[in-house]
């Protein structure tokens, strides 16, 4: 329903075992929810789906593509090109 959004999903046989989200923004493509079951990981599923959401970035007009990648993802997405800009900051309220 919304053509700006696109869900990916990775399949080894007929088990889902990988998926990945895109959501256009202006011309950024947001990567979302880039996932692997553990048993299946390592076959490159996860960058395939990452590379799936930026080409649907780019059919939509994106001219740049964003992530916020985990621990787990940060080396996979760094060997796709994608660069280091910065890390969130976590603030907490005070303990009661």
């Amino acid at each position: 329903a919304s053509p700006q959004v696109r869900m990916y999903t990775g399949r080894l046989g007929d088990q889902v075992v990988a998926t990945s989200m895109l959501v256009a923004t202006n011309r950024v493509a947001g990567i979302y929810w880039v996932a692997t079951l553990e048993e299946a990981r390592g076959r490159g599923l996860g960058a395939a789906l990452t590379w799936a959401a930026v080409a649907g970035g780019r059919d939509l007009g994106c001219s740049v593509a964003s992530l916020q990648a985990s621990q787990l993802g940060f080396p996979v997405y760094r060997r796709m090109g994608f660069e280091h800009v910065l890390d969130y900051v976590f603030l907490h309220p005070p303990s009661p």
